[in-house]
């Protein structure tokens, strides 16, 4: 039992609400926390990283765990949908942070470590590699 997780109809039933919180709050979350060290790091208030790598740390950060706030929903008795709402994103927002670090790690393997792959033809790939990468 996941933090009170008793039924997977209520899971179901809210699937669509699940699945926003946990793919855009999560997205949201990442972008917000990187944004801000890479704008940080660029007005050297902080450590400077690329804004992948700060991408990268954003979206590790975003993947928290509600396990303080579904201990006073049960001590609080609050209602079940609201409930089932939070331990739904819980659940799932590991698995987006995965893929957005995931996904981070393979652009800064195809674009920052191997510039060789890149050519005239691959303008895209160009652009972001002198825009988000070290020089």
């Amino acid at each position: 039992m996941v933090g009170g997780f008793r039924s997977w109809g209520n899971f179901f039933r809210n699937i669509g609400s699940i699945l926003v919180f946990a793919i855009f709050g999560t997205a949201v979350s990442a972008f917000i926390v990187g944004g801000s060290l890479f704008l940080l790091g660029k007005k050297q208030w902080v450590y400077e990283l690329t804004f992948t790598e700060s991408f990268a740390f954003g979206s590790f950060l975003s993947a928290v765990d509600p396990m303080a706030t579904l201990a006073v929903f049960h001590a609080l008795e609050v209602d079940p949908v609201l409930n089932m709402l939070v331990i739904g994103e819980s659940i799932l927002n590991d698995a987006v942070a995965i893929v957005l670090f995931q996904g981070n790690q393979m652009f800064l393997f195809k674009y920052c470590h191997r510039k060789q792959n890149l050519s005239s033809g691959n303008l895209n790939g160009l652009f972001y590699s002198q825009s988000l990468c070290r020089p």
